[in-house]
């Protein structure tokens, strides 16, 4: 498990700096840009993300277990890749063309030439970018370290080149930027070896790619069409308050996630020979995930108004709600995708997955039309709560029937109660602190603090102290990894 650790480590890293990097530039880009100027990038991103997710037809899915088995034999690694890329580069240019359709039949949004010629280039690189065969490989320290470098770039640009809302364009550039950079050192890191434009010589894949294409292409329409549907019915302003929201909680969700990282292409590999400590990973990836989510849960319903009035500012105080609708999320989505992506996904369950994103997705699509048609960006956010809520039901239910699990119940009732004294010092501190940033740094600070010591010493939470015991024998022992 010491292999596991270390690259949690670096996914950590890696997690942090996605989260920190926005943490420092959101601030100034709201203010910047406005709810207005945000709405407009905020809905080219995501409606291009839809299309990247469909141009992608489960390649990153697929593409990531395959690379998995094939860790110890390179030439059939490249030949892999060289048949997934070739796809992926022709459906994304097929994707550039729906794009541009689906841009067309909103009169509602105008959008800048610019912007659409940028959504077409974000459609492009994923296709170059090729994540799927790094984590394949499990190259989390190449990964974290790229990121880091690229984003300090990105955020020394922002600074620089964004200072009004007049510069959506801009921003939205630098984004762009930033993603090609990352092209183009994964396509150094991969190498030119071996590789060959293969358009015609990937039939093999079709078949295994249809159920991750199909379920991938479902689970898009609940992810990405809350802003989309948004942006048909009602305005940029709308999609602002919401984008702030859904962010700022989506960024959140990805110290939640980094363990799921790490543990799929672990575990697809460890399907291939058909060893028993599967479930032990999991049970300790569900204990994780009680353990960081449900204080975040409570902190966001407590302190969403200063979140608010640190990262977007005065002019989002309609996103306070949004967030604390919202607040549930990481604890939703971890367990989802830690049964799709640790559970269904490596044991070839596609079928059972593609019948619960089905099921989410027909649902979601009529909440948002219901519910945001009257309550605008509020009925997105209680909408995508439910639909995600949805997901985990379904997709745990298959999981539990592929590998009978045990949910860790204690610590999902001892992670409730350690997490009482936040919200009791956010009730506490409000009264008598006005400074949001100051009562964020004392509330989280002093909440932290109380929730690990109870935990720890109270609760004996097994899987904090196996990381304990684990740091303090290696310091003793002067181990290093």
């Amino acid at each position: 498990m010491s292999g596991i650790r270390k690259k949690f480590l670096f996914q950590l890293i890696y997690a942090f700096s996605q989260l920190a990097f926005p943490l420092i530039t959101y601030p100034y880009i709201t203010r910047a840009l406005g709810a207005g100027g945000l709405g407009l990038v905020g809905y080219v991103e995501y409606l291009s993300g839809f299309i990247i997710t469909l141009a992608a037809f489960g390649i990153p899915f697929y593409g990531v277990r395959e690379a998995a088995k094939l860790q110890d034999e390179p030439q059939k690694r490249k030949v892999l890749f060289s048949e997934l890329f070739s796809l992926h580069l022709f459906l994304s240019l097929v994707g550039c063309g729906i794009f541009i359709g689906l841009l067309s039949l909103n009169a509602r949004q105008d959008i800048p030439s610019e912007l659409l010629l940028l959504g077409c280039f974000n459609i492009l690189l994923p296709a170059f970018i090729a994540e799927w065969y790094l984590y394949g490989m499990e190259a989390f320290a190449f990964i974290t370290i790229r990121s880091i470098v690229l984003r300090f770039f990105g955020l020394i640009a922002i600074f620089l080149f964004v200072s009004g809302t007049d510069d959506a364009v801009m921003y939205y550039l630098i984004i762009i930027a930033v993603q090609a950079g990352v092209a183009f050192t994964n396509f150094f890191k991969i190498g030119s070896d071996g590789f060959h434009l293969r358009f015609w010589k990937n039939k093999r894949h079709l078949k295994p790619l249809v159920h991750f294409f199909l379920s991938s292409s479902v689970i898009s329409i609940y992810v990405f069409f809350d802003v989309i549907i948004l942006g048909w019915l009602t305005n940029e302003t709308q999609v602002g308050f919401y984008a702030v929201s859904i962010k700022i909680i989506k960024l959140s969700l990805l110290a939640v996630l980094s363990l799921n990282v790490i543990l799929f292409p672990r575990i697809a590999y460890l399907t291939q020979q058909k060893e028993a400590g599967i479930k032990e990973i999991v049970q300790k990836a569900m204990q994780y995930i009680l353990l960081v989510a449900i204080p975040m849960m409570v902190g966001f319903i407590c302190l969403a108004p200063q979140v608010i009035a640190v990262l977007a500012g005065d002019q989002f105080i309609p996103s306070v709600i949004l967030i604390q609708v919202l607040s549930a999320l990481p604890l939703i989505i971890g367990f989802s995708n830690l049964f799709v992506y640790q559970i269904l996904t490596p044991f070839g369950r596609e079928k059972k997955l593609l019948r619960s994103v089905l099921i989410a997705c027909a649902f979601s699509v009529v909440l948002h039309l219901v519910l945001v048609s009257r309550f605008d960006a509020l009925g997105s956010a209680i909408a995508t709560t439910i639909t995600e809520l949805t997901v985990t039901v379904l997709t745990g239910y298959f999981a539990y029937k592929t590998l009978s699990f045990r949910f860790p119940v204690s610590t999902f009732f001892q992670s409730v109660l350690a997490s009482i004294p936040i919200l009791i010092f956010a009730v506490f501190f409000r009264t008598t602190i006005d400074n949001p940033i100051i009562l964020l740094i004392i509330v989280g600070g002093s909440g932290l603090l109380a929730y690990t010591g109870l935990q720890y010493y109270v609760f004996k939470n097994s899987l904090l102290h196996q990381m304990a015991d684990s740091f303090f024998l290696k310091k003793k022992n002067g181990i290093h990894e």
